[in-house]
Parts: C-alpha cells; structure tokens; sequence
C-alpha cells in the first residue's frame, strides 16, 4: 500500500465534478471557485476560510444538479 504524499495534493486547485447548468442548459464539467470570505481574525486567531463551489466554465453559475442524459449543442 503506497502512502498518500502531500505533495501530491494540490489543496488550491480542487477537482469539479460533472453536472447540469440550468443556465447553459447543458451538461458540463464543472470548475471549483473559492466564494470564501479569505483571511480573518477571531480573538487573535488566524486563520482562511473557504468554500469551494461547483460553476459552470461557460457562464459561472453555481452547477447544484447531476448531469442529465441529453445532447448538448457546442
């Protein structure tokens, strides 16, 4: 069994997953956007908030359905 390195996680760049844009109206491979508010302070604690979300490359809506069995025209 091969051990996970970290250097071979790339925690900045986060996998998309494959959905449906209701927008596009057509199924795409989604990328990740950090909507995160970044950088805060909490009584001397520091830290980076974030929140990755799906988006569609085409138009940057967030994708929230699974992909449906259509054809799109490209």
């Amino acid at each position: 069994m091969r051990m996970i390195e970290y250097d071979d996680i790339d925690l900045d760049e986060p996998e998309g997953k494959y959905g449906f844009c209701a927008s596009c109206e057509c199924n795409v491979t989604t990328v990740q956007r950090d909507e995160g508010i970044g950088a805060y302070e909490y009584w001397g604690c520091t830290g980076v908030h974030h929140d990755w979300r799906d988006v569609c490359p085409t138009c940057g809506d967030e994708v929230t359905e699974e992909a449906r069995e259509l054809e799109c025209e490209e």
